[in-house]
Protein backbone atom coordinates (compact mmCIF):
# COMPACT_ATOMS: atom_id res chain seq x y z
CA UNK A 1 0.00 0.00 0.00
CA UNK A 2 1.62 3.21 -0.98
CA UNK A 3 2.06 5.88 1.87
CA UNK A 4 -0.01 9.17 1.67
CA UNK A 5 2.05 12.19 0.78
CA UNK A 6 3.31 13.90 3.88
CA UNK A 7 1.67 17.57 3.95
CA UNK A 8 4.54 20.51 3.71
CA UNK A 9 3.85 23.41 6.14
CA UNK A 10 4.89 27.04 3.80
CA UNK A 11 6.92 27.81 6.33
CA UNK A 12 9.23 24.45 5.94
CA UNK A 13 9.71 25.27 2.28
CA UNK A 14 13.39 26.48 1.02
CA UNK A 15 12.10 29.29 -1.09
CA UNK A 16 16.06 30.22 -1.97
CA UNK A 17 16.24 26.64 -3.57
CA UNK A 18 12.97 26.96 -5.15
CA UNK A 19 13.43 30.06 -6.53
CA UNK A 20 16.53 31.34 -6.58
CA UNK A 21 15.42 34.52 -7.61
CA UNK A 22 14.40 35.38 -4.04
CA UNK A 23 18.09 35.86 -3.36
CA UNK A 24 17.84 39.10 -4.53
CA UNK A 25 15.47 40.18 -1.75
CA UNK A 26 18.21 40.06 0.74
CA UNK A 27 20.13 42.51 -1.26
CA UNK A 28 18.70 45.75 0.48
CA UNK A 29 20.40 44.89 3.84
CA UNK A 30 23.80 43.46 2.10
CA UNK A 31 23.81 47.08 0.79
CA UNK A 32 23.00 48.98 3.87
CA UNK A 33 26.50 47.13 5.45
CA UNK A 34 28.36 49.72 6.51
CA UNK A 35 31.72 48.74 5.26
CA UNK A 36 29.86 48.77 2.09
CA UNK A 37 28.45 52.04 2.65
CA UNK A 38 31.61 53.88 3.46
CA UNK A 39 33.29 52.05 0.37
CA UNK A 40 30.35 53.62 -1.88
CA UNK A 41 30.30 56.89 0.14
CA UNK A 42 34.00 57.60 -0.59
CA UNK A 43 33.80 56.38 -4.09
CA UNK A 44 31.37 59.34 -4.47
CA UNK A 45 33.14 61.93 -2.76
CA UNK A 46 36.41 61.44 -4.55
CA UNK A 47 34.39 61.15 -8.25
CA UNK A 48 33.04 64.42 -6.64
CA UNK A 49 36.18 65.85 -5.70
CA UNK A 50 37.89 64.65 -8.96
CA UNK A 51 35.45 66.07 -10.94
CA UNK A 52 34.82 69.56 -10.22
CA UNK A 53 38.57 69.58 -9.64
CA UNK A 54 38.57 69.46 -13.13
CA UNK A 55 35.56 71.62 -13.47
CA UNK A 56 38.07 74.65 -12.25
CA UNK A 57 41.11 73.24 -14.27
CA UNK A 58 38.69 73.16 -17.85
CA UNK A 59 36.41 76.14 -16.64
CA UNK A 60 32.80 76.75 -17.80
CA UNK A 61 32.51 75.39 -20.91
CA UNK A 62 28.24 74.08 -20.91
CA UNK A 63 25.66 76.02 -22.54
CA UNK A 64 22.30 76.38 -20.88
CA UNK A 65 20.35 73.13 -22.61
CA UNK A 66 23.20 71.96 -24.35
CA UNK A 67 22.24 68.70 -24.16
CA UNK A 68 18.52 68.38 -24.58
CA UNK A 69 19.65 70.59 -27.73
CA UNK A 70 22.49 67.84 -28.69
CA UNK A 71 19.49 65.45 -27.93
CA UNK A 72 16.94 66.60 -30.39
CA UNK A 73 19.49 67.76 -33.99
CA UNK A 74 21.37 66.39 -36.34
CA UNK A 75 25.19 66.59 -36.04
CA UNK A 76 25.10 69.57 -38.67
CA UNK A 77 22.77 71.16 -36.77
CA UNK A 78 24.07 70.85 -33.00
CA UNK A 79 27.53 72.77 -34.81
CA UNK A 80 25.46 75.25 -35.93
CA UNK A 81 23.49 75.54 -32.65
CA UNK A 82 26.98 75.86 -30.80
CA UNK A 83 28.49 78.20 -33.12
CA UNK A 84 25.83 80.57 -32.58
CA UNK A 85 25.98 80.48 -28.95
CA UNK A 86 29.77 81.10 -29.38
CA UNK A 87 29.48 84.03 -31.14
CA UNK A 88 26.77 85.13 -28.26
CA UNK A 89 29.59 85.76 -26.37
CA UNK A 90 27.26 86.61 -23.26
CA UNK A 91 25.58 83.57 -22.51
CA UNK A 92 26.17 81.87 -18.64
CA UNK A 93 27.64 78.58 -19.16
CA UNK A 94 28.51 75.77 -16.09
CA UNK A 95 31.00 73.05 -15.42
CA UNK A 96 31.21 70.19 -16.94
CA UNK A 97 31.03 67.93 -14.34
CA UNK A 98 28.56 70.14 -12.70
CA UNK A 99 26.18 69.46 -15.96
CA UNK A 100 27.40 65.78 -15.58
CA UNK A 101 26.12 65.48 -12.18
CA UNK A 102 22.99 67.10 -12.91
CA UNK A 103 21.93 65.17 -15.85
CA UNK A 104 22.90 61.70 -14.03
CA UNK A 105 20.67 63.00 -10.90
CA UNK A 106 17.55 63.89 -12.94
CA UNK A 107 17.98 60.52 -15.10
CA UNK A 108 18.57 58.22 -12.44
CA UNK A 109 15.46 59.84 -10.56
CA UNK A 110 13.08 59.49 -14.06
CA UNK A 111 14.49 55.59 -13.83
CA UNK A 112 13.81 54.46 -10.33
CA UNK A 113 10.02 56.56 -10.85
CA UNK A 114 9.41 54.89 -14.56
CA UNK A 115 10.60 51.86 -12.85
CA UNK A 116 7.84 52.23 -9.42
CA UNK A 117 5.01 53.25 -12.26
CA UNK A 118 6.23 49.70 -14.23
CA UNK A 119 6.85 51.98 -17.38
CA UNK A 120 10.29 50.35 -19.18
CA UNK A 121 9.05 51.65 -22.85
CA UNK A 122 10.66 48.09 -24.45
CA UNK A 123 9.45 49.32 -27.81
CA UNK A 124 11.77 52.77 -27.78
CA UNK A 125 14.43 49.66 -28.06
CA UNK A 126 14.14 49.97 -31.92
CA UNK A 127 11.98 53.15 -32.63
CA UNK A 128 13.21 55.24 -35.12
CA UNK A 129 13.03 58.21 -32.88
CA UNK A 130 15.20 58.83 -29.20
CA UNK A 131 13.04 57.17 -26.42
CA UNK A 132 11.77 59.66 -23.91
CA UNK A 133 13.21 59.95 -20.87
CA UNK A 134 10.11 59.48 -18.31
CA UNK A 135 11.15 55.04 -19.15
CA UNK A 136 13.50 53.29 -17.68
CA UNK A 137 14.37 52.24 -21.32
CA UNK A 138 14.41 56.31 -21.85
CA UNK A 139 16.49 56.90 -18.87
CA UNK A 140 19.18 54.52 -19.72
CA UNK A 141 19.27 55.16 -22.87
CA UNK A 142 20.05 58.70 -22.09
CA UNK A 143 22.57 57.93 -18.83
CA UNK A 144 24.30 55.52 -21.18
CA UNK A 145 24.26 56.75 -24.84
CA UNK A 146 23.54 60.53 -24.89
CA UNK A 147 25.21 61.87 -22.49
CA UNK A 148 28.66 60.25 -23.22
CA UNK A 149 27.86 60.43 -26.80
CA UNK A 150 27.70 64.45 -26.14
CA UNK A 151 30.75 64.56 -24.49
CA UNK A 152 32.82 62.50 -26.78
CA UNK A 153 31.67 65.36 -29.39
CA UNK A 154 31.91 68.19 -27.53
CA UNK A 155 34.61 67.47 -24.96
CA UNK A 156 36.68 64.21 -25.63
CA UNK A 157 40.42 65.07 -23.86
CA UNK A 158 37.81 66.03 -20.91
CA UNK A 159 36.23 62.38 -21.70
CA UNK A 160 39.26 60.37 -21.63
CA UNK A 161 40.52 62.11 -18.29
CA UNK A 162 36.99 61.36 -16.82
CA UNK A 163 36.37 58.10 -17.59
CA UNK A 164 40.08 56.75 -16.55
CA UNK A 165 39.77 58.21 -13.31
CA UNK A 166 36.24 57.27 -12.73
CA UNK A 167 37.47 53.34 -13.82
CA UNK A 168 40.63 53.79 -11.74
CA UNK A 169 37.80 54.85 -8.48
CA UNK A 170 35.65 52.05 -9.40
CA UNK A 171 38.49 49.09 -9.70
CA UNK A 172 39.36 49.98 -6.32
CA UNK A 173 35.93 51.03 -4.30
CA UNK A 174 33.56 48.94 -6.77
CA UNK A 175 36.13 45.74 -6.88
CA UNK A 176 36.17 46.38 -2.85
CA UNK A 177 32.28 46.34 -2.23
CA UNK A 178 31.85 43.10 -4.48
CA UNK A 179 34.30 41.43 -2.79
CA UNK A 180 32.87 41.72 0.87
CA UNK A 181 29.24 41.10 -1.14
CA UNK A 182 30.62 37.53 -2.75
CA UNK A 183 31.70 36.52 0.85
CA UNK A 184 29.24 37.98 2.95
CA UNK A 185 26.18 36.42 0.80
CA UNK A 186 27.53 33.14 0.06
CA UNK A 187 30.01 31.98 3.24
CA UNK A 188 28.26 34.22 6.06
CA UNK A 189 31.81 35.29 6.25
CA UNK A 190 31.89 39.14 7.03
CA UNK A 191 35.23 40.73 5.78
CA UNK A 192 36.53 44.53 6.60
CA UNK A 193 37.49 47.01 4.28
CA UNK A 194 41.27 46.61 4.49
CA UNK A 195 40.96 43.13 4.24
CA UNK A 196 38.97 43.63 0.98
CA UNK A 197 41.41 45.98 -0.74
CA UNK A 198 43.81 44.17 0.23
CA UNK A 199 42.12 41.09 -2.06
CA UNK A 200 42.55 43.23 -4.91
CA UNK A 201 46.57 43.85 -4.49
CA UNK A 202 48.02 44.57 -7.47
CA UNK A 203 46.91 41.92 -10.41
CA UNK A 204 43.04 42.00 -9.68
CA UNK A 205 43.42 45.38 -9.07
CA UNK A 206 44.29 45.94 -12.44
CA UNK A 207 42.08 43.09 -13.91
CA UNK A 208 39.21 45.14 -12.31
CA UNK A 209 40.34 48.45 -14.51
CA UNK A 210 41.08 47.15 -17.82
CA UNK A 211 38.78 44.38 -17.85
CA UNK A 212 35.58 46.78 -19.12
CA UNK A 213 38.47 48.25 -21.70
CA UNK A 214 39.35 44.80 -23.39
CA UNK A 215 36.34 44.72 -24.95
CA UNK A 216 36.23 48.50 -26.08
CA UNK A 217 39.63 47.92 -28.03
CA UNK A 218 38.85 44.93 -29.57
CA UNK A 219 35.79 46.76 -30.85
CA UNK A 220 38.23 49.66 -32.18
CA UNK A 221 40.70 47.24 -33.69
CA UNK A 222 38.21 45.57 -35.74
CA UNK A 223 36.52 49.06 -36.40
CA UNK A 224 39.92 50.13 -37.67
CA UNK A 225 40.79 47.18 -39.34
CA UNK A 226 37.21 47.76 -41.65
CA UNK A 227 38.33 51.48 -42.01
CA UNK A 228 41.73 50.85 -43.36
CA UNK A 229 40.31 47.88 -45.96
CA UNK A 230 37.56 51.09 -47.08
CA UNK A 231 40.42 53.57 -47.36
CA UNK A 232 42.74 51.17 -49.70
CA UNK A 233 39.26 49.90 -51.84
CA UNK A 234 37.06 52.72 -51.79
CA UNK A 235 39.68 55.10 -53.43
CA UNK A 236 40.24 54.40 -56.60
CA UNK A 237 37.91 53.28 -59.99
CA UNK A 238 38.94 49.57 -60.34
CA UNK A 239 39.84 48.80 -56.77
CA UNK A 240 36.18 50.02 -55.80
CA UNK A 241 34.46 47.11 -57.34
CA UNK A 242 36.92 44.77 -55.11
CA UNK A 243 36.01 46.34 -52.64
CA UNK A 244 31.96 45.83 -53.47
CA UNK A 245 32.77 42.49 -53.97
CA UNK A 246 34.67 41.85 -50.52
CA UNK A 247 32.25 44.12 -48.53
CA UNK A 248 30.42 40.95 -46.73
CA UNK A 249 33.96 41.07 -44.65
CA UNK A 250 33.51 44.25 -43.73
CA UNK A 251 29.82 43.51 -42.88
CA UNK A 252 31.46 40.59 -41.13
CA UNK A 253 33.65 42.94 -38.71
CA UNK A 254 30.37 45.06 -38.17
CA UNK A 255 28.50 41.69 -37.04
CA UNK A 256 31.77 40.70 -34.67
CA UNK A 257 31.51 44.38 -33.33
CA UNK A 258 27.94 43.96 -33.05
CA UNK A 259 27.89 40.77 -30.55
CA UNK A 260 30.86 42.40 -28.45
CA UNK A 261 28.75 45.46 -27.28
CA UNK A 262 25.92 43.41 -27.18
CA UNK A 263 27.45 41.28 -25.01
CA UNK A 264 29.74 44.23 -22.77
CA UNK A 265 25.99 45.94 -22.20
CA UNK A 266 25.10 42.91 -20.49
CA UNK A 267 28.15 41.57 -19.14
CA UNK A 268 30.26 44.61 -18.43
CA UNK A 269 28.16 44.61 -14.63
CA UNK A 270 29.61 40.94 -14.26
CA UNK A 271 33.11 41.68 -14.48
CA UNK A 272 34.26 42.86 -10.86
CA UNK A 273 31.33 40.30 -8.93
CA UNK A 274 33.29 37.97 -11.67
CA UNK A 275 36.99 38.74 -10.17
CA UNK A 276 35.55 38.79 -6.67
CA UNK A 277 34.24 35.53 -6.63
CA UNK A 278 36.94 33.73 -8.93
CA UNK A 279 39.96 35.86 -7.75
CA UNK A 280 40.53 35.57 -11.41
CA UNK A 281 42.09 37.86 -14.04
CA UNK A 282 40.56 40.25 -16.69
CA UNK A 283 40.26 37.77 -19.19
CA UNK A 284 38.67 34.81 -17.96
CA UNK A 285 36.62 37.17 -15.82
CA UNK A 286 35.29 38.24 -19.64
CA UNK A 287 34.81 34.67 -21.06
CA UNK A 288 32.52 34.31 -17.59
CA UNK A 289 30.29 37.26 -17.93
CA UNK A 290 30.24 37.03 -21.67
CA UNK A 291 29.37 33.12 -21.45
CA UNK A 292 26.60 33.62 -18.73
CA UNK A 293 25.14 36.40 -20.34
CA UNK A 294 25.09 35.10 -23.85
CA UNK A 295 24.13 31.87 -22.65
CA UNK A 296 21.52 32.75 -20.30
CA UNK A 297 20.14 35.62 -22.03
CA UNK A 298 16.71 35.57 -20.55
CA UNK A 299 17.64 34.41 -16.80
CA UNK A 300 19.68 37.67 -16.99
CA UNK A 301 17.17 39.84 -18.03
CA UNK A 302 14.67 38.25 -15.13
CA UNK A 303 17.37 38.57 -12.93
CA UNK A 304 18.18 41.86 -13.88
CA UNK A 305 14.70 43.10 -13.87
CA UNK A 306 13.40 42.08 -10.68
CA UNK A 307 16.39 43.67 -9.10
CA UNK A 308 15.98 46.86 -10.52
CA UNK A 309 12.52 46.72 -9.20
CA UNK A 310 13.27 46.14 -5.99
CA UNK A 311 16.27 47.86 -6.44
CA UNK A 312 13.95 51.43 -7.18
CA UNK A 313 11.42 50.78 -4.16
CA UNK A 314 14.35 50.25 -1.47
CA UNK A 315 15.68 53.71 -3.13
CA UNK A 316 12.66 55.28 -2.75
CA UNK A 317 12.06 53.89 1.06
CA UNK A 318 15.22 55.44 2.46
CA UNK A 319 14.54 58.34 0.55
CA UNK A 320 11.89 58.76 2.60
CA UNK A 321 13.40 57.82 5.90
CA UNK A 322 16.37 60.66 4.96
CA UNK A 323 13.65 63.08 4.23
CA UNK A 324 11.68 62.48 7.27
CA UNK A 325 15.02 62.43 9.07
CA UNK A 326 16.16 65.92 7.71
CA UNK A 327 12.23 67.53 8.08
CA UNK A 328 11.78 66.38 11.72
CA UNK A 329 15.30 67.59 13.41
CA UNK A 330 14.86 70.80 11.48
CA UNK A 331 11.61 70.93 12.96
CA UNK A 332 12.47 70.14 17.02
CA UNK A 333 15.66 71.96 16.42
CA UNK A 334 14.44 75.29 15.15
CA UNK A 335 11.35 75.11 17.33
CA UNK A 336 12.87 77.20 19.95
CA UNK A 337 15.19 79.26 17.44
CA UNK A 338 14.92 82.03 15.26
CA UNK A 339 18.46 81.79 13.45
CA UNK A 340 18.82 78.18 12.34
CA UNK A 341 16.72 78.79 9.39
CA UNK A 342 18.92 81.29 7.58
CA UNK A 343 21.73 77.98 7.49
CA UNK A 344 19.37 75.34 7.33
CA UNK A 345 16.52 75.90 5.57
CA UNK A 346 13.48 73.51 5.51
CA UNK A 347 13.74 70.79 3.85
CA UNK A 348 12.11 70.09 0.06
CA UNK A 349 11.73 67.29 -1.96
CA UNK A 350 12.42 68.90 -5.12
CA UNK A 351 15.85 70.34 -3.49
CA UNK A 352 16.84 67.94 -1.02
CA UNK A 353 20.84 67.96 -3.23
CA UNK A 354 21.05 71.12 -3.57
CA UNK A 355 23.14 73.51 -1.46
CA UNK A 356 21.96 74.58 1.71
CA UNK A 357 21.08 78.71 1.69
CA UNK A 358 23.09 81.60 0.80
CA UNK A 359 25.96 81.52 2.73
CA UNK A 360 27.24 84.95 1.42
CA UNK A 361 23.95 86.83 3.00
CA UNK A 362 25.32 85.34 6.63
CA UNK A 363 28.22 86.55 8.89
CA UNK A 364 30.91 85.06 9.90
CA UNK A 365 29.72 82.78 12.89
CA UNK A 366 26.59 82.06 10.31
CA UNK A 367 29.07 80.70 7.73
CA UNK A 368 30.89 78.71 10.47
CA UNK A 369 27.64 77.11 11.25
CA UNK A 370 26.75 76.90 7.62
CA UNK A 371 29.92 75.02 6.88
CA UNK A 372 29.26 72.26 10.13
CA UNK A 373 26.10 71.66 9.23
CA UNK A 374 26.39 71.34 5.66
CA UNK A 375 28.88 69.04 6.33
CA UNK A 376 26.91 66.75 8.49
CA UNK A 377 23.53 67.12 6.09
CA UNK A 378 25.42 66.27 2.91
CA UNK A 379 27.05 63.31 4.52
CA UNK A 380 23.38 62.00 5.33
CA UNK A 381 22.25 63.02 1.87
CA UNK A 382 25.41 61.48 0.59
CA UNK A 383 23.93 58.20 1.98
CA UNK A 384 21.35 58.01 -1.26
CA UNK A 385 24.03 57.96 -3.93
CA UNK A 386 26.11 55.41 -1.89
CA UNK A 387 23.45 53.36 -1.03
CA UNK A 388 22.64 53.17 -5.10
CA UNK A 389 26.15 51.50 -5.90
CA UNK A 390 26.61 49.77 -3.21
CA UNK A 391 23.15 48.51 -4.04
CA UNK A 392 24.10 48.01 -7.83
CA UNK A 393 27.09 45.95 -6.84
CA UNK A 394 25.70 43.88 -4.69
CA UNK A 395 22.91 43.30 -6.41
CA UNK A 396 25.38 42.46 -9.90
CA UNK A 397 27.39 40.05 -7.73
CA UNK A 398 24.05 37.70 -6.64
CA UNK A 399 23.55 38.13 -10.25
CA UNK A 400 26.26 36.51 -11.71
CA UNK A 401 26.38 34.22 -8.84
CA UNK A 402 22.91 32.73 -9.72
CA UNK A 403 23.64 32.73 -13.69
CA UNK A 404 27.18 30.80 -12.76
CA UNK A 405 24.95 28.19 -10.90
CA UNK A 406 22.34 28.11 -13.65
CA UNK A 407 25.08 27.72 -16.24
CA UNK A 408 27.49 25.28 -14.36
CA UNK A 409 26.30 24.34 -11.48
CA UNK A 410 28.39 25.37 -9.10
CA UNK A 411 27.43 26.07 -5.73
CA UNK A 412 26.89 29.66 -4.11
CA UNK A 413 29.62 28.67 -1.59
CA UNK A 414 32.50 28.24 -4.16
CA UNK A 415 34.26 31.24 -3.36
CA UNK A 416 37.98 31.86 -4.17
CA UNK A 417 39.93 31.84 -0.66
CA UNK A 418 42.78 32.85 -0.79
CA UNK A 419 44.32 35.28 1.19
CA UNK A 420 45.14 34.97 4.99
CA UNK A 421 41.88 36.95 6.03
CA UNK A 422 39.44 35.17 3.81
CA UNK A 423 40.36 31.46 5.18
CA UNK A 424 37.32 29.95 6.70
CA UNK A 425 37.92 27.45 9.11
CA UNK A 426 35.36 24.43 9.62
CA UNK A 427 34.00 25.42 12.75
CA UNK A 428 33.40 28.99 11.43
CA UNK A 429 31.87 27.53 8.21
CA UNK A 430 31.00 23.87 7.89
CA UNK A 431 30.93 22.32 4.59
CA UNK A 432 27.23 22.05 3.28
CA UNK A 433 28.05 18.98 1.10
CA UNK A 434 28.95 16.68 4.33
CA UNK A 435 25.65 15.24 6.73
CA UNK A 436 26.40 16.80 10.33
CA UNK A 437 26.94 13.98 12.45
CA UNK A 438 24.62 12.55 14.36
CA UNK A 439 21.85 13.54 11.34
CA UNK A 440 20.35 11.20 8.47
CA UNK A 441 20.26 12.60 4.89
CA UNK A 442 16.97 14.56 5.61
CA UNK A 443 18.73 16.82 8.33
CA UNK A 444 15.70 14.87 10.67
Amino acid sequence: MAESPQPVRVDEIDWHSLLPVTRLFGTFWMAMHPPKLLLALAYVMFLCVGGYGMDVMWGPRVYPSEITVYEGMTGAQFDAWRAYQLEAGDIERTGIFAQLMSETRDSFEKLVSSAMDLRFGGGQLIGRRPGHSDTVVGALRHMIITVPGWLLKTHPCYLALFGLMKLALWAVFGGAIARIAALGATRDHAIGIAAALRFLKWRRGFSCLIAPLIPLVLVALVGLLIAVTGWVFFNVIVLDVIGAILFVLALLGGVIIAVILIGLTGGVHLLQPAIAVEGTDAFDAISRAYNYVMGRPWRWLFYTVVSLLYGAVTYSFLFVVIFITLVVTHWFAGAWSDRLDPVFPSPQLATLFEPLGDPESLDGWGKTVHGFLSLWLYLIVGLLPAYAVSYYQCAQTWIYLLLRRAADGIPYEDVDLDAPDDTLTAAAVPDKAEPVPGSNATGH
